[in-house]
């Protein structure tokens, strides 16, 4: 540790963690001056390859600290104010401890993704954020007003990633529970300069199930993970399924059926809205309210252009540098597919069906819970696990659609 001068002056301190071997502190700057820590340690192993590391700390005794390290790994750092020379409060404060990342010009070039959200229907909502996936994954969930909203990702370069699809729960009542989304991990290579798109909701009320988590290339749906159905007044609603599996049947008298399943890429061609308390289907490729009238089919690309709404208007301040091929839609009954709602509606209040590539049907008299959604893959994925997700709520505000997405290395 090294003090700076001034008084009570920041001190800066460095911690590494090895495997095995011994950590021997080899030089350290003397006060007064930006301070250096220098460590050498021995990789594990039969002869041991000593390796000499070197952290610089500068902005000692100014409001803004820096540090850099001459290798890429990941450490912690904290600072320390040192009281003593104060007469009257004597005493020393060390601040919270921080993740401290070193990476290289490589790994900030291979593994940057951008997020941009927009809107289905209002072209002046766009937000974009870049997060590094070498330092931490992306987590993305929607709130209750973010229903109609595309989780657009991109990258520059090509990134392998492991993601993890989550669909949305139903909604709980009285002793009943909502039934569990349905849960698909996944790894996937995402291509620079490509549109891939995560159709993400959360559940407002039991007349619906679930929605059910899309995830696209361009135009192109490669996974689902259905959406729970919503309980009745006799029985919990039914689980979504993950990739390749079909929704769960709700409990109790006169529940409804979950959503069938399809196997890999055997999604039919045109998709099947729901009719009264039963479910319908996903379409495999986008159609879109608007690109129909410009001659675009489902799943054809759009080319490198803003994001465009249901209604033809482009987004503000989307970006224009990706291949696009995603076609927004009208929600239900105005459009064609929505956002992809596709779960069967009760008319009693409670036990909605879950949404998916096939939506669950709902409760018949309200006694049952709903049927959830069936997930799907189109095979384009390399799938890792599938099952279902924690409902941390059953009742007020279920778990959302989510999307988790992390460097594959």
């Amino acid at each position: 540790m090294s003090n700076s001068t001034g008084g009570g002056g920041g001190t800066s301190r460095f911690r590494s963690t090895t495997t095995g071997g011994n950590i021997s502190k080899l030089a350290e700057s003397a006060d007064g001056v930006d301070p250096f820590i220098q460590v050498s340690y021995k990789v594990p192993g039969g002869s041991g390859t000593t390796i000499t590391e070197t952290t610089t700390v500068s902005g000692t005794t100014t409001q803004q600290l820096t540090i850099k390290c001459d290798v890429v790994k990941s450490q912690t750092v904290s600072v320390a104010v040192d009281g003593s020379s104060i007469p009257s409060n004597p005493t020393s404060v060390t601040s919270d401890t921080a993740n401290f990342y070193t990476i290289s010009q490589t790994n900030l070039q291979l593994s940057e993704l951008i997020l941009e959200i927009t809107d289905d229907e209002d072209s002046s909502i766009v937000t974009t954020s870049t997060t590094n996936l070498f330092q931490t994954p992306l987590t993305v969930f929607p709130s209750v007003a973010q229903n109609y909203r595309n989780f657009i990702v991109y990258a520059t370069e090509d990134i392998p990633v492991r993601i993890t699809l989550d669909g949305a729960c139903g909604k709980g009542r009285g002793s009943f529970n909502g039934g569990l989304g349905g849960r698909t991990v996944f790894d996937y290579t995402l291509l620079a300069n490509t549109e891939y798109v995560f159709k993400l909701s959360r559940v407002n009320d039991n007349v619906l199930g679930g929605p059910g988590s899309f995830f696209y290339e361009k135009g192109t749906l490669l996974v689902v993970s259905g959406g729970g159905g919503s309980a009745g007044d006799g029985g919990n609603g039914g689980n979504g399924g993950a990739a390749g599996i079909r929704g769960s049947a709700g409990g109790g008298s006169n529940s409804g059926s979950g959503g069938s399943g399809f196997l890999n890429g055997t999604l039919p061609s045109n998709g099947v809205l729901p009719s009264g308390r039963t479910g319908g289907r996903v379409e495999p490729c986008t159609t879109g309210y608007y690109w129909p009238t410009q001659g675009k089919s489902p799943c054809e690309d759009l080319g490198k252009v803003q994001f465009f709404t249901a209604n033809g208007d482009a987004s503000s301040g989307s970006t224009s540098s990706i291949t696009r091929g995603f076609k927004s839609d009208l929600p239900y009954s105005n459009g064609n597919y929505g956002f992809r709602f596709n779960g069967g509606s009760s008319t009693f209040g409670r036990g909605g069906g879950g949404s998916g590539a096939t939506g669950g049907d709902a409760t018949s008299d309200g006694q049952g819970g709903g049927g959830g959604g069936s997930g799907y893959s189109n095979g384009s994925v390399t799938i890792v696990s599938t099952g279902t997700v924690t409902n941390v709520n059953t009742a007020g505000d279920p778990s959302p659609g989510l999307v988790k997405i992390e460097l594959r290395t």
